[in-house]
């Protein structure tokens, strides 16, 4: 339930720091090769989109990151309460198994177009970005086309019929995810993010309105369908509006296939077997839970995820192209220094409030929720102690994938992937389904020696740093819960 390295952008199941260190971190962007046509030949040059040092813009770019998933992960709270009135925990229940199957669509068919587009020297080619957008629109249209023919097999698997009318419907974002403009992407490439944060609040806000509507007059697991579906069409629609003069069109240039390829025949694999580090939970508790308890799971998930949401959206779209850049520089030392600087100021922001959520999980969710969803408090704490190690390793693993090294972050994948399941298995075997929580919450911790294995060679593990936050967060974890009584078994 985790996502550690997912290319993908966020399913609708997300409806309802202070910035990295500025000191000397002046590396100049990458040019294109100027002997091939470029995006700057129908747009502003490249340059513009990336005006400033490596610096400012990541500075800029993580104000624009934390404030837009600040007001994103707050307008999804508040739907989210909102919605609990109106609902039952068995609409949240089928809504989860619907975004488990969408996210495992769009992670076991990744080639990873956004990495080639963020990291690669042909990054900004009108071929390559004309290209990639070719690729991703065939695999849109594939993935609504396999999740139809899923429909009824993951509905006898779920014994949930309605799943049969629900999945067709709501597998048409595949489509407009695959229509969506890759000036996104140019965007990310070059640090710049006000542009797609106020995009993505409008759509949301506009999703949200629709969800709710639905909710009041309809009360049923339709209204996440329409709310889901407007929200993702508006931003692709959107999405041609970001940059004046950006087109894309169908194209195949067979030297920037075979380079997308290239790079994403690891991140494949990878992001296949992270399909089970990010929904391996869901997809069980989905099976061994009654759909009313997978729709109170799904509350935990939302409190535990509306922090990560915020990590995992800078570690996505600034920390890598940061890596990226700082990488050319064959500076070792000084790409340590920075590390150890901007994981500092993640960890000290992100920590803190996981243990709050691993010590008072019970007290919030009776707070905020009626009490037919009280069930979710002891989930949202074993969640939240699962999430620290999340978080310390999130913040250090992006260093293989902006060097390249997309065959390390597939073997990490792999063995976290036995290790969760194993974990998971084991917890069921002798605790049932609460088990399969603590042997999540285990797995996420104990993964670390694999990410330790997949960053050492690039001088970017940071010992001291990680035991730090590791035994920092258990002792204040374990002293909350035995003062305050707040056991989660």
């Amino acid at each position: 339930m985790n996502d550690r390295q997912g290319d993908e952008q966020a399913t609708p199941e997300e409806l309802s720091l202070p910035s990295v260190s500025a000191e000397r971190l002046d590396v100049p962007p990458s040019a294109p090769p100027s002997s091939q046509s470029s995006v700057s030949e129908r747009i502003a040059p490249a340059a513009q989109l990336g005006r400033g040092s490596l610096r400012q813009r990541a500075v800029r770019a993580s104000a624009w990151v934390v404030m837009g998933m600040l007001a994103t992960q707050a307008l999804r709270f508040a739907s989210n309460i909102i919605l609990a009135q109106l609902l039952l925990p068995a609409h949240f229940g089928i809504m989860l198994i619907v975004n488990v199957v969408l996210q495992g669509m769009r992670m076991f068919s990744d080639v990873g177009i956004r990495g080639s587009i963020v990291s690669s020297q042909a990054g900004d080619q009108e071929r390559f970005l004309n290209t990639a957008w070719t690729i991703q629109v065939i695999r849109g249209v594939g993935l609504w086309l396999l999740i139809c023919l899923l429909a009824w097999p993951v509905a006898r698997f779920y014994e949930e019929p309605i799943l049969t009318q629900v999945l067709p419907v709501i597998g048409l974002i595949m489509i407009f995810y695959g229509l969506s403009s890759t000036a996104t992407l140019t965007l990310t490439r070059h640090v710049q993010f006000g542009r797609q944060v106020g995009v993505q609040l409008v759509g949301q806000t506009l999703g949200i309105v629709i969800m709710v509507a639905w909710a009041w007059l309809w009360p049923s697991v339709w209204a996440f369908v329409a709310g889901g579906i407007f929200q993702v069409a508006f931003q692709c629609v959107a999405s041609y509006r970001l940059i004046p003069g950006y087109r894309n069109r169908f194209m195949w240039d067979a030297d920037a296939a075979k380079q997308i390829f290239h790079f994403g025949k690891w991140i494949f694999v990878c992001t296949a077997l992270q399909f089970f580090l990010m929904s391996g939970d869901k997809a069980v508790l989905g099976k061994v839970f009654t759909t009313s308890e997978v729709g109170v799971f799904a509350i935990a998930v939302l409190l535990c995820e509306s922090l990560l949401q915020i990590l995992r959206r800078l570690s996505h779209e600034v920390l890598l192209p940061v890596y990226a850049r700082l990488s050319e520089t064959g500076d070792r030392r000084h790409f340590r220094v920075k590390t150890m600087q901007m994981r500092s100021v993640l960890l000290a922001i992100s920590l803190p409030p996981l243990w709050l959520l691993a010590v008072f999980g019970q007290p919030i969710v009776t707070l905020l929720y009626p009490e037919r969803y009280a069930g979710a408090g002891p989930m949202l704490q074993w969640l939240a102690i699962g999430a620290v190690g999340t978080v310390v390793s999130m913040t250090a693993e992006r260093v293989t994938l902006a060097r390249g090294d997309s065959f390390r972050a597939t073997v990490v994948q792999a063995v976290r992937s036995v290790l969760l399941i194993g974990a998971m298995l084991a917890g069921f075997k002798l605790a049932g389904p609460i088990g399969v929580l603590v042997g999540a919450a285990v797995a996420h911790i104990v993964d670390y020696p694999v990410t330790v294995w997949s960053i050492h060679r690039y001088d970017a593990w940071l010992p001291w740093l990680d035991l730090s936050a590791y035994l920092i967060s258990a002792i204040v974890i374990a002293t909350g819960i035995i003062i305050f009584n707040q056991s989660p078994f």
